[in-house]
């Protein structure tokens, strides 16, 4: 097993830690990018090549691992996904809508995969837990993550809200991939006027489907914790991960749950790269909500040829209708007042219309352009069944995730 690597994003360095050390023992082809070269260094089996270029036409490579938000990873993860290899892509706030974007219409061309590369997936107790939703038909009523982060004296604000959003991205994937369903959000944010403190909850609602809760709290005197639970039609399932280590059931029933004896797999097959373009909306939703204070309503809708088509068209029609009845009233004053040949009229009637004329007749191309190849995930779709209130406190039920 053979991966090609072009990472410039520190927070893949553990992954690729625990991926070099798995049984499959991956050999990587990597750039020795400023962010990755000092850990490229404790990992086993890497060899190093000069530039992204070379990956595209090393033999051999079974993968593609890209990371990195700089001006240079753009382009490199541009050219790279063009690439006749499955490809899997760390995302980041910084990539922006516009970019999630471009790469879904790049998606739609391809004949392999682009697949986002979420670290947590690969966890084993949490791999377990969506492996006994999914297998035991498992309804999710209410999900709620609460975060606290210790904050050190020597961080910058600007560095603090970079991994304040980072963390919130893959919190939000990892909701949504546990159950969670979003048509509404609403964030609320509170700041002390101690240095390093802020305090963020966000609530995600749907019309139909299981609601969730994010919270998140900084301090300097505050543990580095997570805490997860999960309502279900079964019970309450709870979880926590200390600092950056794995994830464990913190119920009584922990102590006989094999996390020893689950594989979870280092790469997710079953997930599309609209599942992340989809987490980078509700993000984008939430910093509306934080800016406007109030909630934010989410239009899911597949991206497309077909659906940019509609887009750019809807913006230029209503260019050309301005534009059309600015050009007529023009006229119009012009001809009042300036006795002009009846031929140059005529001439500037049809200059007037002709741009609207040429628009109706590009909505001629839209049977042209394809519809979306990919459709959201069910998650995304209403749920059949009216959503309902979370249960009561967590009790024994969760010992059914080893039962099952």
């Amino acid at each position: 097993m053979r991966w090609g690597l072009y990472c410039d994003d520190a927070r893949l360095a553990s992954w690729l830690d625990r991926a070099s050390h798995s049984p499959a023992q991956p050999s990587l082809l990597a750039v020795p990018t400023p962010a990755a070269t000092e850990f490229l260094q404790t990992l086993p089996r890497v060899e190093t090549c000069p530039d992204w270029s070379t990956l595209l036409v090393t033999p051999g490579l079974e993968t593609l691992l890209l990371a990195g938000t700089s001006d240079e990873a753009a382009t490199a993860i541009r050219q790279l996904c063009q690439a006749d290899l499955p490809v899997y892509l760390r995302p980041h706030p910084d990539h922006g809508i516009s970019l999630a974007y471009e790469l879904t219409l790049n998606a739609a061309d391809r004949a392999t995969p682009l697949r986002p590369l979420w670290p947590y997936r690969s966890d084993p107790v949490l791999s377990a837990l969506h492996r006994w939703l999914t297998d035991n038909s498992v309804r999710v009523t209410h999900l709620e993550l609460q975060r606290s982060q210790a904050i050190a004296d020597d961080i910058a604000a600007a560095e603090t809200d970079q991994k304040l959003h980072c963390q919130q991205l893959d919190d939000l994937d990892l909701l949504r991939w546990l159950g969670l369903q979003a048509s509404r959000v609403t964030a609320l944010s509170s700041a002390r006027p101690v240095p390093g403190h802020r305090r963020l909850s966000i609530t995600l609602e749907a019309e139909s489907g299981p609601a969730g809760l994010w919270m998140f709290e900084s301090d300097r005197q505050l543990p580095t914790v997570a805490r997860l639970t999960l309502q279900t039609d079964r019970g309450c399932v709870s979880l926590q991960q200390q600092g950056h280590e794995s994830w464990q059931l913190s119920l009584a029933s922990a102590a006989h749950f094999p996390t020893a004896d689950i594989a979870a797999p280092l790469l997710d097959n079953s997930v599309a790269w609209e599942d992340a373009v989809a987490v980078l909306e509700w993000q984008a939703a939430i910093e509306r909500s934080l800016t406007r204070r109030r909630a934010i309503e989410i239009h899911a809708e597949t991206l497309s040829e077909r659906t940019q088509f509609k887009t750019q068209m809807a913006v230029a029609g209503c260019a050309v209708l301005i534009g059309t009845l600015l050009l007529c009233l023009l006229y119009l004053t012009v001809a009042a007042l300036l006795p002009l040949p009846a031929g140059l009229l005529h001439g500037l009637r049809i200059a007037i219309f002709a741009p609207l004329f040429l628009f109706l007749l590009s909505q001629l191309l839209l049977p042209l352009t394809r519809s979306a190849s990919h459709s959201r995930r069910p998650t995304d779709s209403a749920s059949e069944e009216e959503r309902r209130p979370p249960q009561d406190t967590c009790d024994s039920h969760a010992g059914e995730i080893v039962s099952s």
